[in-house]
């Protein structure tokens, strides 16, 4: 009977083992998935061309960087963009819809996505952006152009510069802040008609609206 006993123990076991086997080769969900990656992206003289590292928000001079071929292949979804500003011309396409592009002091860059969260276009940057855009931030004296649609559109302006900015596609919402305090508020801009030039509105008031769109409540039938 021991020998029975000790024999039904060990097959117990044995099922157990393969059970947590199974259970750590389970497909991992997406809620499950590693965090957004931070690319940050800089010309680099030595190199003779533009190069990439991972990890931070900001540049290391002496941790190693790759060619943009491979942060192509990389790239996912949700993963965030930093172009680090040089005088040498960008023009990078990305088959996913990012989370984030910074563009930091960038004069020639141009960045193709499927789509893009946030955008932040920093001083001194001239820059075009490819995609739509859900939440843009222009600060100072930047100039872009976003060549799709952009749901909100922040105008930030804390020096004496001035914004230079062009949408083709729609914008939904445009804020314009110095500072800390909101200037103006607009609605609504049909496709291709918003401009901006040196913080001058140069769009007609018949393309626009002061006040929000009324949004109607869905009304469920019920058999």
């Amino acid at each position: 009977m021991k020998k029975i006993k000790t024999i039904v123990s060990l097959l117990v076991i044995a099922v157990l083992l393969v059970l947590m086997t199974d259970v750590n080769k389970l497909p991992v969900s997406a809620e499950e998935e590693s965090e957004p990656v931070t690319y940050v992206v800089k010309y680099i003289e030595s190199a003779g061309g533009w190069r990439y590292q991972s990890g931070d928000y900001y540049w290391r001079d002496k941790v190693s960087h790759r060619e943009l071929y491979y942060m192509t292949q990389s790239i996912k979804d949700g993963d965030i963009l930093v172009i680090d500003g040089s005088e040498h011309m960008l023009n990078l396409t990305l088959p996913v819809s990012l989370g984030n592009i910074t563009f930091c002091h960038a004069p020639y860059a141009v960045v193709t996505a499927n789509s893009v969260e946030d955008v932040y276009v920093l001083k001194d940057s001239t820059v075009a952006v490819n995609g739509d855009v859900v939440n843009a931030y222009v600060y100072d004296n930047a100039t872009v152009n976003f060549n799709n649609n952009v749901t909100n559109l922040h105008i930030r302006k804390d020096s004496a510069d001035d914004q230079t900015i062009a949408v083709i596609g729609t914008v939904d919402y445009v804020e314009s802040s110095v500072e800390e305090w909101v200037t103006l508020r607009l609605y609504s801009f049909p496709e291709n008609t918003f401009r901006v030039n040196e913080g001058s509105l140069k769009t007609e008031e018949s393309n626009f609206s002061t006040v929000p769109p009324v949004v109607e409540d869905s009304v469920v039938e019920s058999n």
